[in-house]
Order: structure tokens, then C-alpha cells, then sequence
């Protein structure tokens, strides 16, 4: 009789711990599963964002073409990389890459001069609103990585991410060289133009 009580007392116990653990699991996976669902929001927004940006860089190469002639193709083939890859990875190597072809571009514009109202000052305008809105789409897409890898290193999480077969986030975007030292990829044409006329 005691044996029975026992081996029932343990039975309820086993299954009460096995209901806890399923509950336990099905709460981190959802979890995980939300912040997943949160970087393929944000990235969404970066990546469209990224190629808003690369067509606004592509106009204005062709507007600067007497500046600088070589940065259409070259501002061209990195936009149709950073459109045609297919990974994060691969878009944010090309975004790389366009970054570095419109860095020189305008560097070229800032060197001759031009005019607040001409097109590639506009255009230049443009750009500067492009980059604020991917510097806060990236630290959104950033943070929603960070957290999710977090949750990935930390118990239960790394044991859910074990069981359902989950990895890490690498797809990090990092910020340029030049954002890192705190100087802006673009300056607005009317701050250039004042810089302009307080040389003179």
C-alpha cells in the first residue's frame, strides 16, 4: 500500500515538473520568437531605408557627373549590389561599399563648390535625411540583435535555442569609420554654404 502511495506521490510529481518544463519551454520560445519577429521588422525598415538612400546616391552621381565621372558606374553597380544580394550580410557588405564611392563623390562636390540651389546640393539635402533615418533604423535593428543573442546566451534560453535548433544573429550593422569619430557622411548644402562664405 505504501509502495503504491509512493510510486503515485512521485507520478504526480514527475508530471506536475514535466507540465512545468512545457510551460517553462513554450514561454522562452514564444519569447524568442517575438524577438525574431522584431529584427525582421526592423531589418525591413533598414533595408528599405538602405536602397531609398543607394537610388538617392545613384541621381546624384548622375548630377555631379561633370565632377566626378567615374562615381555613376561605380555609385551604379554598388546600388544594383546592395538591391540584388540576397543575405543581410551581402547588403550590408555592398551598403559598405556604396558608403566608401559616395564618401569620395562627396568629397569631390565639397571641393568645387556649388551653388545651395543647384540640383546637387538638393540632392545632397536629400541624403542627409537619408542618413538620420538609417542611423535610427540601425540602432533599432542593432538593439533588437543584441537582445535576441542575449537571450540566446542565458538559461533557459540557450537550452530552448538548443532544443528548437536556434542561432545567433551575426548580421550586425556597424557604423562607418567616420560616424565613429563622430563626423556626419553628409552635410546639409546650406551648412556647406556657410562654411563656404566664412572662408571667404
Amino acid at each position: 500500500m505504501k509502495t503504491k502511495l509512493i510510486a503515485a506521490v512521485l507520478l504526480v510529481i514527475s508530471a506536475g515538473a514535466g507540465a512545468y518544463a512545457i510551460s517553462v519551454f513554450s514561454e522562452h520560445r514564444e519569447a524568442l520568437r517575438v524577438q525574431h519577429a522584431e529584427i525582421e521588422e526592423s531589418w525591413v525598415a533598414l533595408e528599405t531605408e538602405l536602397i531609398e538612400r543607394a537610388r538617392t546616391a545613384v541621381q546624384l552621381a548622375a548630377a555631379a557627373a561633370e565632377i566626378a565621372p567615374k562615381s555613376g558606374l561605380q555609385i551604379a553597380e554598388a546600388t544594383e549590389q546592395l538591391i540584388q544580394a540576397s543575405s543581410r550580410e551581402q547588403k550590408l557588405a555592398a551598403n559598405h561599399d556604396l558608403a566608401e564611392q559616395l564618401g569620395a563623390l562627396l568629397t569631390a562636390v565639397e571641393e568645387r563648390g556649388l551653388a545651395p540651389e543647384s540640383p546637387v546640393r538638393r540632392l545632397q539635402d536629400q541624403l542627409v535625411s537619408a542618413d538620420h533615418q538609417i542611423a535610427e533604423r540601425r540602432r533599432r535593428y542593432n538593439r533588437a540583435v543584441q537582445d535576441y543573442n542575449m537571450r540566446l546566451q542565458l538559461f533557459p534560453g540557450n537550452a530552448v535555442a538548443w532544443i528548437a535548433n536556434l542561432e545567433r544573429e551575426s548580421a550586425y550593422f556597424r557604423s562607418t569609420e567616420a560616424e565613429r569619430q563622430g563626423a556626419p557622411a553628409v552635410r546639409p548644402a546650406a551648412q556647406a554654404q556657410v562654411e563656404e562664405d566664412s572662408v571667404e
